[in-house]
């Protein structure tokens, strides 16, 4: 079988379905924060893990938890004033307007989208502190994550190729003006 070239609309469809990466991990992100805010300790997969652990964070050690979590090992724990649990909360929420700034800033700038790969990776290499014990539902986190950098290392990669193809086709129209300038002075 014959392999087609990559043309300029695959390349677009790349960088577009990176860009649209980045917006799942916001939207679960989002949707875990709300989970955990407002109902149980539940989560669902492929969230960004560091926000979630702000607000875990701050939920322990302001005792927002159940009481049976803090017996055992945290039995003798201090709670901290309800500020630092805000805080904990406009931490995670503003890590989440980096990711959506990055991601209306990808549409223009390929940097942004190199960036927010790179938080990406610095949240998928923090998953093991968040998460200490290793699970099955982790397992297909970090599978996720490990796919979604993949993804944007793709679209990346399409980015600068787009920016390849635009340049060679604005060259190849100035050559073209300069061409039909130059044949129409001959006249």
């Amino acid at each position: 079988m014959k392999r087609r070239p990559i043309e300029k609309k695959d390349y677009e469809k790349r960088y577009q379905s990176a860009r649209w990466d980045i917006m799942l991990l916001i939207a679960l992100t989002v949707i875990n924060l709300g989970i955990m805010l407002f109902g149980d300790n539940v989560r669902y997969v492929s969230a960004a893990a560091i926000p979630l652990s702000l607000i875990a964070l701050g939920k322990i050690m302001c005792g927002k938890m159940d009481n049976s979590f803090y017996v055992g090992q945290y039995a003798g724990i201090e709670f901290l004033e309800d500020g630092f649990y805000i805080g904990m909360i406009f931490a995670a929420i503003a890590i989440i307007g980096i990711y959506l700034l990055l991601w209306f800033l990808a549409k223009k700038y390929n940097v942004a989208l190199i960036i927010a790969g790179a938080l990406i990776i610095a949240d998928t290499v923090c998953m093991p502190f968040v998460y200490p014990t290793f699970t099955i539902d982790l397992f297909f986190d970090y599978a996720i994550h490990a796919l979604m950098i993949i993804m944007i290392a793709m679209g990346v990669h399409a980015g600068f190729r787009l920016k390849k193809i635009i340049a060679d086709e604005e060259a190849f129209k100035a050559t073209l003006t300069t061409h039909r300038d130059q044949f129409a002075n001959r006249r």
